[in-house]
């Protein structure tokens, strides 16, 4: 009797686990669906479907479960390609439970969560889902990139408020004095989250026209490595110690770049299968199948033969 009360245990709690992570990989595919819906006519029907879900899981109210459903969005937006909606997607959802979200958890749980995502984090601030504190400040006026900026430089003006201008006196000498520049357009530079330099605006619309003049006129060899910036936002980027021409345009899919920069012998690269699985596209990685271009694996601890070494890639 005791052993079958055992093994009765053992299956509702197994059957419990199941269904827990089976809800979650309905809410993880059912917010993957609304932010890569392109089309505004549809969004409302993904909405209700994602507000449908998330009413059925009991998330509302609950720390674990709130916790948990922020901590997918904070996965998606940190590893997803970026469609043009895909920023306003997530922001929409943490808009409709801005209040839930406050009530539920503390104000250094949503900031921990979402910390290394600048875009998101400004959101939050400016939606007043979170403000800055004497912790907050503390971390953000310390933390260094792994690009190498300064958390800081990004927040600047939020800052500023938090700490008044004499405090932060020396941050805005040290922005000024590296970028001249840095404030004429700081706001929309910000907004978009992306880098900020002429040429990696002509990579991702994919101007080819625009590009190879561009490089021509100012002597930029092919082979060049793209400038750091701090509004760079996009983790994966940020987390790379550099990026050449050729790499960041396969991490957008821009086609008609990449296929120039081939073209003048830009050397290809393991690396660039990273850089293209996260572009979504296909014709890209057909390039990359053709040229016989090999995936990365000696940095996941594979031998040059091994099969398995494409397929680590593709879980990275």
């Amino acid at each position: 009797m005791i052993k079958l009360s055992f093994h009765l245990k053992f299956f509702v709690v197994s059957k419990t686990m199941e269904d827990y992570i089976e809800d979650k990989k309905k809410l993880y595919t059912s917010i993957i669906e609304f932010v890569e819906n392109e089309e505004d006519i549809n969004n409302e029907i993904y909405f209700d479907k994602l507000k449908s879900l998330i009413k059925s899981q009991q998330i509302e109210g609950s720390h674990e479960e709130m916790e948990e459903f922020l901590c997918i969005i904070q996965v998606i937006c940190d590893n997803h390609h970026r469609n043009p909606n895909f920023i306003k997607r997530l922001q929409q959802i943490l808009q409709q439970y801005k209040e839930q979200i406050k009530q539920t958890l503390s104000n250094n749980e949503i900031f921990r969560i979402f910390i290394n995502n600048k875009l998101i984090v400004l959101f939050l601030l400016k939606a007043g889902i979170i403000t800055i504190t004497e912790s907050i400040f503390s971390v953000m006026m310390n933390k260094i990139d792994s690009n190498g900026n300064r958390y800081c430089h990004f927040f600047y003006p939020e800052l500023e408020n938090f700490a008044g201008e004499e405090k932060m006196e020396d941050v805005k000498k040290e922005l000024l004095t590296k970028y001249p520049n840095i404030f004429d357009d700081y706001d929309n530079n910000r907004d978009e989250g992306e880098n900020d330099s002429y040429i990696c605006s002509l990579i991702r619309q994919d101007s080819i026209e625009q590009f190879i003049s561009y490089i021509n006129r100012n002597q930029i060899s092919p082979s060049s490595q793209i400038s750091k910036s701090i509004f760079e936002t996009n983790s994966f980027l940020i987390s790379q110690k550099s990026t050449s021409l050729i790499e960041y345009s396969a991490f957008f899919g821009s086609i008609q770049i990449y296929r120039y920069l081939k073209m003048n012998d830009v050397k290809l690269t393991p690396s660039l299968w990273l850089y293209t699985i996260h572009s979504k596209n296909a014709e890209l990685i057909h390039l990359l199948e053709s040229d016989q271009v090999s995936p990365p694996r000696k940095k996941y601890g594979f031998d040059d033969d091994n099969e398995y070494g494409f397929t680590k890639c593709l879980i990275e």
